[in-house]
């Protein structure tokens, strides 16, 4: 089995096929990590925060909670799929993603806080899984977003 995890692992996106190891539901899925490493490297805060709102059919505009400097991505074909599906999950809620359901400010940052603890130890039990030093973390797919981006010369700004 460990074989076929780092067979696994050598390939970029296959990422996404440890979804039943990570647990069903949003922070498991492929659904996920896709969007993130698609999704310019977005932060795990700024997936939490981003609303319905901020999504059309063919970008998502967003203010990085960071920097509080506005982005706009293109919708890639694969991320589509996720956000519709994902964006059904929970249609009173004003938020996309199912992370946060309340928009009281103490009360989201709660839920935020919960939803990065729970990611971030599904991924240290990941790194486990393949026996491997992996530093796994919420900005482990930012990270790896960026990385590719430098080595295909995109400027730093758009990084």
């Amino acid at each position: 089995m460990r074989h076929d995890l780092l067979t696994t692992a050598s390939c970029f996106f296959p990422y996404f096929g440890w979804a039943r190891f990570m647990g069903a539901g949003f922070f498991g899925g492929e659904g996920f990590i896709m969007q993130r490493l698609s999704g310019r490297g977005m932060a795990f805060v700024d997936m939490a925060y981003l609303k319905k709102e901020n999504v059309d059919s063919v970008r998502i505009t967003y203010c990085r909670h960071k920097t509080g400097q506005y982005l706009t991505l293109h919708i890639e074909p694969c991320m589509a799929a996720i956000l519709e599906r994902y964006g059904q999950v929970c249609p009173e809620s004003p938020y996309l993603f199912p992370i946060l359901t309340d928009e009281q400010p103490d009360q989201a940052y709660r839920q935020y806080r919960t939803g990065l603890n729970y990611h971030n130890r599904k991924l240290k039990r990941l790194g486990k899984l393949l026996g491997e030093p992996l530093p796994l973390s919420s900005y482990t797919p930012r990270h790896s977003w960026a990385t590719a981006a430098r080595n295909h010369d995109v400027p730093i700004a758009v990084i």
